[in-house]
């Protein structure tokens, strides 16, 4: 593969660019220039070659900055560097549709394996966020009383080791909690705490 320079700066005129060609042992110094919508002329110290960009073996691409097009098999390629020509080029490929390159792309039975983790950990939060207290609230719902009262009375348990309970206190209180009528299903067990938190 060879390496070609190209000598100007827009459309309208030759662009200074680096060619490869079948060889691939060398840059060389070109030139290359629209023809048409879709035709380049590059120009190079060993003659004049044409490409047709809308051919099956053509493509470009962006890469560090530089653009880089590939033409016949062997590929042919042509890196310009100058920001202008990148630029309006880039835009003349879009618009005329002209076919951009595959290489950087993943294929889709590689891209399969390494979107399978991304699909668990998003199954995985979904989960979280929308299953899980959909199902804890069906399932409270269906606990029966008794089993509640249960696993309220063991973490009261657990809890009250840590707490400063005031008893003389909690008994006045738990009289003035016997009087409320809040739930027909639960009796109200208060206790008053000695703690500087509110």
């Amino acid at each position: 593969m060879e390496v070609a320079t190209f000598a100007a700066k827009t459309m309208d005129g030759p662009v200074q660019a680096t060619w490869y060609g079948a060889d691939a042992a060398k840059p060389h110094t070109a030139t290359v220039e629209w023809r048409s919508a879709r035709t380049i002329e590059v120009r190079t110290h060993d003659g004049t070659e044409t490409w047709d960009l809308s051919a099956k073996d053509s493509a470009w691409e962006i890469s560090a900055g530089a653009l880089r097009i590939t033409h016949g098999l062997p590929a042919h390629t042509v890196i310009i560097t100058d920001a202008a020509a990148i630029t309006a080029w880039k835009t003349h490929f879009k618009t005329h549709r002209i076919r951009k390159s595959k290489e950087g792309g993943v294929p889709w039975y590689l891209a399969i394996p390494m979107a399978l983790p991304l699909g668990f950990i998003a199954l995985c939060a979904a989960g979280y966020f929308w299953l899980l207290p959909w199902v804890s609230e069906h399932m409270a719902m269906a606990l029966p009383p008794e089993t509640d009262i249960q696993l309220g009375d063991a973490m009261y348990k657990q809890t009250a080791t840590s707490l400063a309970i005031d008893e003389q206190r909690s008994a006045v209180l738990q009289q003035f909690g016997d009087l409320l009528v809040i739930s027909p299903t639960f009796k109200l067990k208060l206790h008053l705490v000695k703690d500087d938190q509110v």
